[in-house]
Order: C-alpha cells, then sequence, then structure tokens
C-alpha cells in the first residue's frame, strides 16, 4: 500500500512539472504573437498578362472637288463646214466624263443630242450630221452635259458656212414674151407669173426672222418685183417671175449669202418673141 501512494505522488509531480512547461509555452507563444503577429501562408505568385490594346488609325477621306466641266475650244474637221456636208467636231475643255453627250443647236435653234465616238477627261468627239447641221449657215452652238442635262458646260459657238450653189438644170428652159407663165400664182397686180423650176445643190433656207433663203437670179437680179423665190429641199427652188419679161436670153443664177455662199453659174432661159397676130 505504501509503494502506490509514493508512486502516486511521483505522478503527481511530473503531471504538475508537465503543466508548468505548457503554460510558460503558452505564455511565449501569446508574447510572440502580439509582437510579430499571425504568419501568413505564402502564396505562390500569379502569372499576369498584360495585352497591348491595338491601336487602330482611322483615315479620314480627303474631300475631292470634281474638276469644272468646261469648253476651251472647238475644232471641226473639216476646218470650215458647211451646209449639206456633215463633218467632225472635237470639243476640247475639262471634266468629261463617259456617258456625256454633246448638244447641237444649229443656226435655226433645232437641238440635236449627239453621243460621242469618244470620250477623254479633256476632249469629245463627236459626228455631226448633214441633218443636224439643217438648213442654214451661221453660228451654232454647242454644249456638253450628262444626259438629263443636269449638269452642263458653258455654250460655245462656232460658224457653218453656206454652200457656193451651183445650178444643173431649169424647167422650163424657153417662155414667151409678155407671158404671165403658169397659171396659180398671183403677182401684185393680180397677174399670175411664170414658174421656173431650178434644180442643182447648195440651196438653202432660214427658218428664223430675219434669216436668208437661196435666192434665184434673172440677169443679176432679184428685185422682190420681178423674181420670188421658194426653197423646196437642198436640190431644188422654184421662182415665180412676177413681171413680163422683154423677148431676149436670160441667165438664170441662184445666189447664197455670207457666211460662205457665193454665185452659182448661170444657165439660160429663152424668152421668145410673141408671134405676130
Amino acid at each position: 500500500m505504501d509503494q502506490i501512494i509514493i508512486n502516486t505522488d511521483k505522478s503527481s509531480k511530473r503531471l504538475i512539472i508537465l503543466v508548468s512547461i505548457l503554460t510558460s509555452l503558452s505564455v511565449t507563444l501569446f508574447f510572440n504573437l502580439a509582437i510579430y503577429g499571425v504568419p501568413t501562408r505564402a502564396v505562390d505568385p500569379v502569372t499576369t498578362t498584360t495585352t497591348t490594346p491595338t491601336t487602330t488609325t482611322t483615315t479620314t477621306p480627303t474631300a475631292t472637288t470634281a474638276t469644272a466641266l468646261t469648253i476651251s475650244s472647238l475644232t471641226t474637221n473639216p476646218t470650215s463646214p458647211t451646209v449639206g456636208t456633215g463633218f467632225t467636231l472635237t470639243v476640247n475643255g475639262t471634266g468629261f466624263i463617259s456617258g456625256y453627250v454633246v448638244r447641237f443647236y444649229n443656226v435655226n435653234n433645232t437641238l440635236t443630242i449627239i453621243t460621242p465616238s469618244s470620250t477623254t477627261p479633256t476632249m469629245i468627239t463627236a459626228t455631226i450630221s448633214t441633218l443636224a447641221i439643217g438648213t442654214s449657215g451661221g453660228n451654232a452652238r454647242v454644249f456638253v452635259s450628262n444626259t438629263t442635262n443636269t449638269v452642263s458646260s458653258s455654250g460655245a459657238s462656232f460658224l457653218i458656212n453656206n454652200p457656193v450653189p451651183t445650178v444643173n438644170s431649169i424647167i422650163p428652159t424657153s417662155a414667151t414674151a409678155g407671158s404671165q407663165g403658169a397659171p396659180g400664182y398671183p403677182n401684185p397686180q393680180g397677174q399670175e407669173g411664170l414658174y421656173i423650176r431650178v434644180y442643182g445643190t447648195g440651196f438653202v433656207k432660214a427658218s428664223y426672222s430675219g434669216g436668208f433663203t437661196s435666192q434665184v437670179k434673172i440677169n443679176g437680179s432679184n428685185a422682190y418685183n420681178v423674181i420670188r423665190t421658194k426653197y423646196i429641199s437642198f436640190t431644188e427652188l422654184e421662182a415665180a417671175i412676177v413681171a413680163n419679161l422683154s423677148a431676149g436670153t436670160k441667165q438664170i443664177t441662184v445666189f447664197n449669202s455670207t457666211p460662205g455662199g457665193g454665185t452659182s453659174s448661170a444657165v439660160i432661159l429663152t424668152v421668145n418673141s410673141p408671134p405676130t397676130p
């Protein structure tokens, strides 16, 4: 029994010592925490990838001004265009675009819209037909425009000449002195005039006020009280002689005024003496 008590006492002492050691460690740990703080777990380094943004450069288009549509000069082939003969017109300038047209006004102010045969930014070539030229010479005008004429150049003018006429024949070729000719044409005195048909080339007619029409002349005169001329076509005229003709040989000519123009060669109208009663 005594032995057991002794062993118990040793165990108690050991327990007391253990408690003392633990207490000391607790106190030491407390003061260390107070001074140095709570240790933290090491954190693995984080790899950060930085992406550099792509810089986009926006280019603002530069405003462009369309080249002005202008006509600087005109050239023709042949160089002196004439009524009755087509020609080639070259328009020089700026701002010409494929699809533009030539607007051609003849001396009678009749418009013909012409599709060019060739177009560059500075030159347009077009063919002007005999029909477009019209029936009389004078100043023609040209414009370049789009097909709807909402964009157009200023106009440019050039001269078209009257041709020198020719006379090939007349009908009739003879008449009787003092005769009043074919019926149906009253002269200022109420008499019927003598009609002469004149055939040739280069006859002209202006349809505007003050314009010139080819004139048939007898011995160089086309006085209105002697002869009046009616235009039939480029190759035919009708002359009404409204005064009595004396016997003899008469020269029948045709005259065209300027620009160009001139007098034809003559054909002969023979005026016979009336028969003796």
